[in-house]
């Protein structure tokens, strides 16, 4: 991801990939995947503030969570991440991904 180019972001209506995961907030249980809207905030060279549209949550994305950014339209994309993104209660929590080999 080209650092350099993050704060044009500013503004931007992004969906995440992958989606986030709503967790139950007793047992951590995963009650669904949330293809929801997010804003970006605010951007800099070094994160992405988002915030849901529809749960108001608000996670950081750092640019080595990122792949990268994928336009749709002049002002909204998917931004690929190499985390996933978990909502429980009003608190956020990521986790890495762990890469899928292929196996012979």
């Amino acid at each position: 991801m080209n650092k350099s180019q993050l704060p044009k972001l500013r503004g931007h209506k992004v969906r995440i990939r992958p989606p986030s995961i709503q967790l139950e907030s007793v047992t951590w249980e995963p009650f669904t995947a949330r293809d929801d809207i997010w804003i970006v905030v605010s951007a800099t060279t070094e994160e992405l503030l988002i915030r849901n549209t529809y749960t108001q949550h608000h996670a950081t994305i750092r640019p080595d969570h990122m792949i990268e950014y994928v336009s749709e339209t002049k002002d909204t994309g998917f931004l690929m991440l190499k985390i996933q993104v978990l909502l429980r209660s009003s608190e956020v929590h990521i986790e890495p991904i762990s890469p899928i080999k292929n196996r012979p």
